[in-house]
C-alpha cells in the first residue's frame, strides 16, 4: 500500500471516529436533559401539614404552635435552609389533602396504616403507640377522634356501643367528664394529657405499642423529601 493510500485511510477512520462520538453525544442528550428535569430542587418552602389537637405531637392555642413533630419540623427546616408554610388539616379530609398535595408532608402524630401507605411516602417510624380506652370497661357509648385510626378501632372494638366520632379530639375529656359518654378512645400518648380532667381517676386500659407514629410526605415531594427526612 503507498503512502498515499494508508493517508486516505487514517482520514477515513478518523472520520469515522469523530461521526461515531458525534452521534452518541447527540443521542445521550436528550435522555440527560431528561433525566436533569425529572430531579425536584428542594423547595424553599416547607409546607407543613397539622392537626392542632393532638398532644404531644402538635397543639394550637391562640395561634402558637407547640409539640415534638412542631419542633422537629422547625428545626429540620432551619438545618435545610427552608421557610415554613403551617397548613392546617382535618383528620377525615388527611388522605385526600395528602393526595392532593395541599402540603408537602403531614407531621402530627400520623399514624402508619396500609391505606396510608399507598399514597406518597411514609417515613420510618418516630414513635410507636397504642389504642387505650378511658372510662368504662364495656361502654353503651363511646367518643373518639373522627376520621384518624383510632375511629376504626373504636368501631371494631365497640361494635355493639354507640361510637360518637367528633372533631374536636381535645374536647374528649370533657364529655367523658360530663357523662356525655362512658368512655373514650386514645392512644398511649395522649391519654397522660386526657388523664384527671374529671372529679376523680378514670379507669383505663390500653392495648400493646404498636402503631407507628410517622411524617407523610405527599406524592410531588415523595422522592427527595422523604428520604432527607428518614
Amino acid at each position: 500500500m503507498c503512502r498515499r493510500q494508508r493517508e486516505q485511510l487514517r482520514r477515513l477512520c478518523r472520520a469515522r471516529l469523530l461521526l461515531a462520538a458525534w452521534l452518541v453525544t447527540a443521542s445521550a442528550a436528550p435522555r440527560l436533559a431528561a433525566a436533569a428535569e425529572t430531579v425536584p430542587a428542594l423547595p424553599q418552602v416547607l409546607r407543613i401539614g397539622t392537626s392542632g389537637d393532638y398532644p404531644p405531637f402538635s397543639v394550637e392555642r391562640d395561634g402558637t404552635r407547640v409539640g415534638f413533630d412542631v419542633e422537629l419540623a422547625e428545626r429540620f427546616a432551619r438545618e435545610a435552609g427552608m421557610r415554613i408554610e403551617w397548613v392546617s388539616f382535618r383528620w377525615p379530609e388527611l388522605a385526600g389533602d395528602v393526595a392532593a398535595d395541599r402540603f408537602d408532608v403531614a407531621m402530627s402524630g400520623v399514624t402508619a396504616t396500609p391505606e396510608r401507605a399507598v399514597i406518597g411516602y411514609l417515613t420510618r417510624a418516630v414513635a410507636t403507640s397504642g389504642p387505650c380506652v378511658l372510662g368504662s370497661a364495656t361502654p353503651k357509648r363511646v367518643a373518639v377522634n373522627r376520621g384518624g385510626a383510632l375511629e376504626r378501632f373504636a368501631r371494631r372494638r365497640f361494635d355493639a356501643a354507640e361510637v360518637r366520632a367528633v372533631d374536636g379530639n381535645l374536647s374528649l375529656p370533657e364529655l367523658l367528664a360530663r357523662g356525655e359518654v362512658d368512655a373514650i378512645v386514645t392512644d398511649r400518648f395522649e391519654i397522660t394529657h386526657f388523664r384527671g380532667r374529671g372529679k376523680g381517676a378514670w379507669p383505663e386500659a390500653c392495648e400493646p405499642p404498636v402503631d407507628r407514629k410517622v411524617f407523610w410526605v405527599a406524592p410531588a415531594r415523595a422522592r427527595d423529601l422523604g428520604p432527607r427526612l428518614d
